[in-house]
């Protein structure tokens, strides 16, 4: 699936929301409404779909903290939102803890399946304007495949460097996936002919609060998400510049000003 290339674009990696980094995503709206990037590309697990899990749930995340579908949709609209307004179009590829919704519901009882209440931007409440595609999707903008990463490699977040995995499986490609919660670059130049090219896959981090989640104990997980800038050189070409913004405990910096403070 493509989408026309923006002049400007924000990748944005896994929330988890309601267990999101509320300083970290605050920055990042903040950046958004100085920057105003053309699009926006939220690349799934956007939601933890906590309620939706198969595994234990503790009763004090259920009702009332947020544990709840209706609790976390109520908390992401606010998201939503702030994105709608500052940027010019929004896309949403979920991951695999949307994808939990079908995966523990819909199939666990085949008669609901079909029933449009019961797809994503109606179970989450998304505001009218979200662009939101299908579980698994790999969305082209320009010379970029933005996509979950779940499902690039096998065990894709225990690997140690998920970055240069997903480079060697894809050589001829820009790749920019999440999923793992980690920071990873890898590159490498490619001979056609007489001309190089250089081919990357980037890991973007997550913008989750892990003191929130239960699912590792002092994870090697990093806050950050990526913007992208589109241009071309004197031939026509298609370039772009791509910048991995970190951030550190919630806060980054960026032209001389500090986000998150």
């Amino acid at each position: 699936m493509a989408a026309d290339v923006p002049r400007s674009l924000i990748i944005i990696p896994d929330l988890h929301i309601p267990w999101h980094h509320a300083r970290g995503v605050a920055a990042l709206i903040e950046f958004c409404y100085d920057r105003r990037p053309q699009m926006a590309v939220q690349l799934g697990d956007a939601y933890d779909m906590y309620s939706a899990s198969s595994y234990a749930k503790k009763h004090s995340r259920m009702r009332g903290h947020g544990g709840t579908l209706f609790e976390e949709a109520q908390s992401g609209t606010g998201f939503w939102l702030n994105l709608l307004a500052s940027c010019d179009s929004v896309h949403y590829i979920p991951g695999n803890h949307e994808d939990r919704l079908h995966r523990n519901i819909v199939e666990a009882n085949p008669a609901l399946a079909g029933h449009p209440a019961l797809e994503l931007p109606s179970v989450l409440l998304l505001p009218q304007g979200v662009n939101t595609h299908p579980v698994g999707t790999k969305l082209r903008v320009g010379n970029i495949i933005i996509c979950h990463g779940d499902q690039l490699l096998g065990r894709l977040d225990r690997r140690t460097h998920p970055a240069l995995d997903v480079l060697r499986k894809y050589p001829n490609q820009h790749t920019v996936f999440g999923h793992t919660h980690k920071i990873a670059t890898a590159g490498q130049v490619v001979y056609n002919y007489d001309r190089p090219r250089t081919f990357a896959a980037w890991n973007i981090g997550w913008l989750g609060d892990h003191t929130q989640v239960e699912y590792e104990t002092d994870p090697l997980w990093r806050l950050g998400f990526a913007y992208v800038e589109f241009w071309s050189d004197g031939d026509g070409r298609q370039r772009f510049t791509f910048y991995q913004i970190e951030m550190v405990d919630g806060r980054f910096s960026w032209g001389g000003k500090v986000y998150g403070d």
